[in-house]
Parts: structure tokens; sequence; C-alpha cells
């Protein structure tokens, strides 16, 4: 079965302010990229929340995963 999902992926700046949003659409299962330009962003610490929620799914279905990134200048 070839499902939809919700996929969103935000950054966020370890205080919780969020600095970009880089995807918010639905998209098929499989293997995807997003770009990620951080030209604008200072050195450090940030935090990535990859959600991804089937439609017509249950909260036991939703995919949420955060991980953190070290930028470096």
């Amino acid at each position: 079965m070839n499902r939809r999902s919700q996929i969103s992926k935000i950054s966020h700046k370890l205080l919780g302010r969020e600095v970009m949003m880089l995807v918010n659409e639905k998209q098929h299962a499989g293997m995807h990229q997003a770009h990620f330009d951080g030209g604008r962003l200072t050195s450090g610490v940030y935090l990535y929340r990859l959600e991804a929620v089937p439609s017509g799914a249950s909260d036991f279905d939703r995919f949420i995963q955060t991980r953190r990134m070290l930028l470096i200048k």
C-alpha cells in the first residue's frame, strides 16, 4: 500500500525558537531529501524535528523524531 503522510520538518534553536520550516507537505512513503541552508544562521546547536502523520491515522500511527545538529561556520 502506498500511504501518504503529512510531513513537517522544523529547525529550532535550543531555547525553542523556530528558525526554519524545511518541509510542510503531503508526501508518499519512501526516501526524501530536504535542503538545509544555514547561511543566515549563527554557529551553534540546533534541534530538528520530523513529524509524519498518515492520513486518517490515530495518535498511535504518528511518527515524531527529534535530533540535534551542530552548525559550525
